[in-house]
């Protein structure tokens, strides 16, 4: 069976950053990039230093040491000036891209940047060819993608791939979508953009009606072939797709999926880890994969299959993960 991979973008140092609370050191954010390049996720998000200036210096630091990943830097597209400061923040890296995003849902539009949809469409296309100015590697994001008008979402996709866009990602931004719904729209937009050709589609899924991962993997279903989520499933308000959990459900269920990641899974358990102790976020004990209780059993017959065969009640071997031998 053929197996197709799917590429990885880990947004801890983003969005990881953004859960309530969370407020990272620069000492910790190298620390957790190191150990991101150690487990070969795809790519690495370093930050948005438009709306946070003083993360720059820190994600300039991560850009020149981290050299086999690829480094992200977020900019707001309807500003020129956090295009520009995306560039500053990455142009040092061996493997550079910029990630834009704009909103694109009615409410957004009418509420947040006061502006029609053809309005949007302008500063939207503007910002990625600004950003192919310094870089070939432009990604775009029209936020809030699951309640915008379809429509106008293939519009905009359409725009922005003219414009020069290599990536273009979907965000459920509000965990709203359905999987059969968010499924729908990945496939809607591919048999509707003209133009979209190889470019790959992202999904970024929240978790806001526990349905991150659903989503993520529906999207993958529909032909997506890149994931940006966060281990431990940090991130805004319920948090995003908790990336330990979709790599081992990929990994563990590939006569289904047919789908891999190039992540060392051995580096899972120590990820976590470390994230939690540096966010300062524990990690609930019957959370899958690395909670303290997920290879862990209460029931005498549980436990005794077990000591006869792993196989009898765990669908995983903890080593594969990097959980230590005792625990």
């Amino acid at each position: 069976m053929r197996t197709d991979r799917v590429s990885i973008v880990d947004s801890t140092l983003r969005e990881g950053q953004q859960t309530y609370g969370v407020v990272f050191t620069p000492e910790g954010k190298l620390e957790i990039a190191r150990q991101l390049e150690r487990a070969r996720v795809d790519m690495i998000e370093v930050g948005h230093p438009f709306r946070s200036p003083e993360d720059l210096p820190t994600a300039q630091n991560i850009a020149q040491q981290i050299r086999e990943t690829i480094i992200v830097a977020l900019g707001y597209a309807a500003e020129p000036t956090a295009v520009d400061l995306a560039w500053e923040a990455i142009r040092r890296a061996e493997r550079p891209r910029i990630a834009l995003y704009l909103p694109c849902s009615d409410i957004r539009l009418e509420t947040h940047l006061r502006q029609t949809r053809q309005q949007a469409l302008e500063p939207a296309v503007a910002a990625v060819k600004r950003a192919r100015d310094y870089c070939p590697d432009v990604e775009f994001a029209p936020s809030d993608a699951t309640r915008a008008d379809p429509e106008y979402l293939c519009q905009i996709v359409e725009a922005v791939i003219a414009a020069g866009a290599g990536t273009v990602e979907l965000p459920d931004s509000l965990g709203y979508a359905l999987p059969g719904e968010y499924a729908s729209l990945v496939r809607r937009v591919q048999r509707s953009v003209p133009n979209i050709g190889d470019v790959p589609i992202s999904v970024h899924c929240h978790d806001d009606l526990g349905l991150a991962l659903a989503n993520t993997l529906e999207g993958l279903q529909a032909g997506a072939r890149q994931v940006s989520g966060c281990f431990n499933g940090l991130g805004e308000r319920a948090g995003s797709a908790a990336l330990e959990e979709l790599v081992m459900v990929l990994d563990t269920r590939r006569d289904f999926y047919g789908l891999a990641t190039g992540i060392d899974t051995t580096q899972i358990y120590p990820t976590s880890q470390l994230i939690s102790r540096v966010s300062g976020v524990p990690i609930q004990p019957n959370k899958s994969i690395v909670g303290a209780n997920a290879f862990r059993h209460g029931s005498r017959i549980h436990r005794a299959g077990a000591v006869l065969a792993r196989q009898n009640y765990e669908i995983m071997d903890r080593s594969t993960i990097g959980w230590p031998e005792k625990d």
